[in-house]
């Protein structure tokens, strides 16, 4: 299979995936919240928020750092995989015996959702062993293969909790079920594993390790900032002001993580072009930035505005009674998905260009801030405390990102910029006033045209061209050397 052949085939793969996953798991939240309430989705939300943290400790970033190696060295597959494998199965029992202390002895979490954050400590092993495995096979761009394992194991699990509720079983089923299905993906691995590596190799290589260790160290202190800064919120929400206001928040939070996945899938694609154009070819590096960013903004600008005009709407299809007060928190943090779009676009591209370490203290820099503002706003306004801090936080990160991007890597066009900015927004007002006069119309109805009206707008004002349609086909169909 040609390079471009093989690229397209990937990206369409792991899109289609990544953008099911959340899609499907969606069906399970509100099946959650439906079923058990709002105190006993905010018992859950919490749990996943600790086990995401601590899941990213126990695999210390490596999966990054194994695709790149062992795509530049595939003969020493053997080698990578048996010593990740010695730090990653350590890491992960430190990582689950940490947690429980914390969530027990340090935050004091309520013995309900202590329990079910404990519990889920036993996916940690899984979750490291996975971490590895797709290192590996990514390494061999074998993406076909952590597709299908990625839709798999989120069907079973998915169709097996669904079930499980509407029988009438419990949270604590649900956890014990994502628990086994995580393993189940490690076995579904297993003979792709094999067939990659030749020779067994049981023993470690401690030079090896430390050599790996001391490179992994700045992918996995970044990995840490970022999954800490996307759930701290929900953890200090619970600690402070407890399950129900949990509940609430993240009944509006899923919608948001839901659009940052598909954000992320559209990345998982596109990042290794633009890694490739930064060595080879600069101008088409910062035109293929460029146009992300437009793409992105045009994508995000209608979402955000459906998002906040029908958010009552929303929330009385997917989870019905009970989440009222989430309708203004979604109305407050569906507006990051601009600003976090343009972010991921400057973060990409700082990763493609070498300033991993500029990345990373920008991550910290605006972890401290949303820790402080979100314990400074929940302790006198709670989950509209938490969703201002959110909110606030992706600003202040993207106006540290901003300066040293447009100086160093991407030089925009400012009048160009703001000509097409100034067009988009005139598509999101024209938007904005036909939802309002239609409101009286079902969800579906509305959503459909509003939408097709927003993109016939920047159609007849010229915000896309014929370059534009052609430069992102060019940019699916990657160009052989």
């Amino acid at each position: 299979m040609d390079t471009a052949k093989r690229l397209t085939t990937n990206a369409l793969f792991i899109m289609v995936a990544k953008g099911l996953q959340p899609i499907v798991s969606f069906l399970m939240i509100m099946v959650i919240g439906r079923k058990l309430g709002v105190s006993v989705f905010g018992i859950y939300s919490t749990a996943i928020s600790y086990i995401l943290i601590f899941q990213i400790i126990a695999s210390f970033g490596m999966r990054t750092l194994i695709t790149r190696e062992v795509a530049k060295h595939r003969d020493q597959v053997e080698s990578y995989l048996v010593n990740s494998l010695y730090i990653a199965i350590p890491l992960s029992l430190v990582a689950g015996i940490l947690m429980c202390i914390f969530v027990l002895f340090i935050i004091k979490l309520d013995a309900e959702t202590a329990k079910i954050t404990c519990l889920l400590g036993f996916s940690l092993l899984a979750s490291s062993i996975l971490e590895c495995f797709e290192g590996v096979l990514a390494g061999f761009e074998k993406i076909q293969t952590i597709s299908y394992v990625y839709v798999i194991e989120n069907f079973v699990k998915v169709g097996i909790c669904i079930l499980l509720l509407y029988l009438g079983f419990q949270l604590l089923t649900v956890i014990i079920i994502h628990i086994v299905t995580r393993y189940f993906a490690v076995i579904l691995y297993i003979p792709s594993i094999a067939k990659l590596t030749k020779k067994v190799q049981i023993y470690p290589d401690w030079r090896f390790i430390k050599r790996f260790l001391k490179t992994a160290y700045i992918f996995a202190m970044t990995m840490i900032i970022v999954t800490i800064y996307w759930n701290i919120d929900i953890v200090l929400i619970n600690k402070m002001q407890g399950n129900v206001d949990a509940g609430i928040y993240s009944g509006a939070k899923r919608f948001v993580l839901f659009l940052i996945t598909l954000i992320q899938s559209f990345f998982t694609a596109f990042f290794p072009v633009i890694s490739e154009l930064y060595e080879s070819h600069v101008e088409r590096f910062q035109e293929a930035c460029k146009k992300s960013l437009l793409y992105l903004i045009i994508a995000a600008v209608p979402v955000t505005v459906i998002m906040t005009l029908l958010a009552d709407k929303i929330f009385y299809i997917t989870f019905g009674t009970g989440f009222e007060e989430s309708i203004w928190v979604l109305i407050i943090l569906v507006w990051i998905i601009i600003p976090y779009s343009i972010s991921q676009v400057f973060a990409y591209a700082l990763l493609a260009s070498n300033n991993q370490r500029f990345d990373f203290r920008v991550n910290a820099l605006a972890l401290l801030c949303n820790g402080f503002l979100s314990w400074l706003l929940i302790k006198n306004y709670s989950y509209k405390g938490a969703a201002i801090a959110s909110l606030i936080s992706i600003f202040v990160y993207v106006g540290m990102q901003t300066p040293f991007v447009l100086k160093n890597i991407i030089k925009f066009d400012m009048h160009r910029l703001g000509v097409i900015t100034g067009k988009v927004a005139i598509g999101g007002f024209i938007m904005i006033a036909l939802i309002l006069l239609l409101s009286h119309m079902n969800l579906f109805g509305i959503v459909f045209l509003s939408t097709m009206v927003y993109f016939t707008i920047l159609y007849l004002i010229k915000v896309f061209s014929e370059e534009d349609l052609q430069f992102f086909k060019s940019m699916l169909k990657r160009r052989t050397a």
